[in-house]
């Protein structure tokens, strides 16, 4: 008696715990796939005028290593997506795994060297201060990342900003519509930058110098819908994602000059420390 109701409690504790169905992909496996997928993407991508060929079959490859056809990995993706909790819980991981790889092979630190070549005059800096890659899903609240820096004595006038980023959509259809926007807020005006980017590859978002005290930068990266409310695959994932600020050569000499000018003209007349008289001992001033 006693064995069947520990039993029974056993069969309720199953019943009442959270999982995904048998009949999808599980989330363990579905991280070993997306990682190989995207990676079969990049492959893909850096392979010439064939790319869109090639990225076919390497994704077909990607299926027969895992012992799963299309039908069943967009069938689990749409579950996914049903239950985007679980796909970024997925994502977590796997930025951390792409990141690695991509280091590992000196994809990123290439595609970092288009923004980030920090010269000895300290021209250029990353600002960037969140993670570098995120996933987003054309539901509220996955569809967005939002950022806000404020601007203290590192920023300078006539700063100008680049916000580039690295995109890989997984879709299996509808519009793609990414958008990235940069707001800078100075003390005498606002200036609002934007792009829409919808293909694979590298996006950059490019703003113009202003001759004013910043206060800070916002923005925002975000997924619209396209218009398209079914509940087919519809996933972006973005990595190398950085924040340039770019200081022009000649601007940094000026500002080399304003500090000297500062500095001569600074009116405060030097400190100067008495000297002890000759022959009398400290001890007896």
């Amino acid at each position: 008696m006693r064995r069947l109701i520990w039993l029974i409690a056993a069969a309720l504790v199953a019943a009442c715990s959270p999982g995904v169905p048998s009949k999808y992909v599980q989330p363990d496996d579905m991280e070993d796939i997306l990682f190989d997928y995207h990676i079969a993407m990049g492959m893909g991508d850096q392979s010439g005028s064939n790319h869109a060929y090639n990225k076919i079959r390497l994704k077909n490859e990607v299926f027969k290593k895992h012992g799963l056809t299309e039908a069943e990995f967009d069938s689990s993706m749409v579950y996914y997506l049903q239950h985007a909790e679980l796909l970024a819980d997925i994502y977590k991981d796997l930025q951390e795994r792409l990141g690695q790889e991509a280091l590992k092979y000196g994809a990123s630190e290439g595609e970092v060297n288009q923004y980030e070549v920090i010269s000895n005059s300290g021209d250029t800096a990353n600002i960037w201060r969140d993670l570098p890659s995120a996933v987003l899903l054309p539901v509220a609240p996955y569809n967005k990342i939002q950022f806000s820096i404020k601007a203290d004595s590192s920023f300078k006038k006539a700063d100008s900003f680049v916000l580039g980023l690295t995109s890989n959509f997984l879709y299996q259809e509808g519009a793609k519509d990414g958008v990235a926007l940069i707001a800078l807020h100075y003390t005498d005006t606002t200036l609002v930058f934007n792009t829409h980017f919808s293909s694979d590859g590298i996006t950059q978002l490019r703003t113009q110098p202003h001759n004013a005290d910043l206060k800070d930068i916002q923005g925002f990266i975000y997924l619209g819908a396209g218009g398209d409310v079914s509940q087919t695959v519809k996933l972006l994932y973005l990595n190398d994602i950085q924040l340039i600020r770019i200081r022009r050569k000649e601007q940094v000499q000026e500002n080399k000059e304003t500090e000297k000018t500062e500095t001569k003209n600074d009116t405060t007349p030097p400190r100067i420390e008495k000297a002890p008289k000759a022959g009398i001992k400290p001890s007896e001033l």
